[in-house]
């Protein structure tokens, strides 16, 4: 019998807000179909990079491993002046161990969901972007990107057209992506 896939669906938001709810929803959409893992980074001690920071004790090492392990990545971040946040930001300086070794990255896929305060030119394509190319710097093919809009209250979120109709589209695409990589269906 074939292992399932593990999906590893990072949260970038230092908030209890619209990135979490929607990064629960993809939870939810994935259970059954693969094996998703959850990382909210708001609740993990993250240090910056700096000279010697392999050395610093927080929670990098498990998540390293929870990256390297990982057949598939969602990332959900909000965008902060066109950028992810500062703790997302540390997590991606801190996966610094794995440039260079692109050729074990390039065999898997990821997707982006960016969530930002106003509609697509408000800078969400921008953080997508960040995040796009730090992807690509790791050999990680990158297949969708979904643009939300926050709302006040973050339970709405879900309730948004796009998120209604992207974010199940998003989950079927990746889990096709991995399933035709693994029949050779895609080089």
């Amino acid at each position: 019998m074939k292992e399932e896939p593990r999906i590893l669906i990072v949260c970038g938001s230092p908030r209890k807000a619209n990135s979490e709810m929607v990064s629960r929803k993809l939870v939810e959409l994935l259970e059954g179909k693969a094996v998703p893992e959850l990382v909210l980074l708001s609740e993990k001690n993250i240090q910056p990079w700096h000279e010697g920071h392999d050395k610093a004790k927080d929670d990098m090492p498990k998540l390293l491993e929870k990256f390297r392990t990982a057949s598939a990545y969602i990332f959900v971040s909000p965008s902060y002046f066109g950028m992810p946040p500062g703790i997302l930001k540390n997590f991606i300086d801190r996966t610094d161990v794995f440039f260079g070794q692109t050729s074990k990255f390039s065999k898997k896929f990821a997707s982006i969901v960016s969530i930002g305060a106003s509609p697509l030119g408000g800078g969400i394509e921008h953080n997508a972007e960040c995040i796009r190319s730090y992807f690509h710097a790791l050999g990680i093919r990158t297949l969708d990107i979904v643009y939300l809009i926050g709302k006040e209250k973050p339970e709405e979120i879900l309730k948004e057209k796009d998120a209604i109709e992207r974010l199940p589209q998003l989950v079927d695409n990746l889990l096709e992506a991995i399933k035709r990589f693994s029949e050779g269906g895609i080089k």
